[in-house]
């Protein structure tokens, strides 16, 4: 393992202090804390939830045309792949799902569909325990997918660099 990790002082001092600032100060001022964060949720849904959106949207097409283009065919590393895509593809998708159900799974189908459930249902019922367990999976759509495969593109082109070859 190589020992000569080099930490970036500045960019840890930074985060670290936005981190402590946060903590201390929703530690201290829990209901401004509240009342603020309620409104930056509101105000980032609201004057952004389009932004988000089409950006989700333009992702789909920004890896199609990867997938699709000259840069689809680079393999990242020397070795063969030890599955085949569909084999990947469906790891992607378990290990998405699967971790969502883990975050998820004690919050969401409370927090939306046990309080306010579909189709008529009464709210903290029996029937809107089991309609909140069965749709806890509706939000996970693919735009929200895709965009961490844009972070993933990038993570593993720094990973693995390509070596330029020289023009002849």
């Amino acid at each position: 393992m190589n020992s000569e990790h080099k930490i970036d002082k500045p960019l840890m001092a930074i985060s670290l202090s936005v981190i402590l600032f946060v903590v201390v100060g929703l530690t201290l001022f829990p209901e401004q804390g509240n009342a603020i964060a309620s409104q930056l949720f509101s105000t980032l849904t609201n004057q952004f939830g389009e932004v988000f959106l089409f950006f989700g949207f333009f992702s789909v097409i920004f890896l199609a045309k990867i997938a699709l283009g000259k840069y689809g065919e680079i393999k990242l590393g020397d070795d063969k792949p030890e599955y085949s895509q569909f084999t990947y593809l469906a790891m992607m998708v378990c290990a998405g799902l699967g971790s969502a159900t883990v975050y998820w799974a004690f919050v969401e189908w409370g927090g939306y569909y046990y309080m306010t459930p579909p189709f008529d249902v009464e709210p903290y019922s029996p029937m809107a325990a089991e309609w909140g367990d069965k749709l806890q999976h509706v939000p996970l759509g693919g735009d929200f997918s895709l965009v961490i495969v844009l972070y993933c593109l990038t993570t593993g082109s720094l990973l693995f660099p390509r070596e330029e070859k020289p023009a002849t």
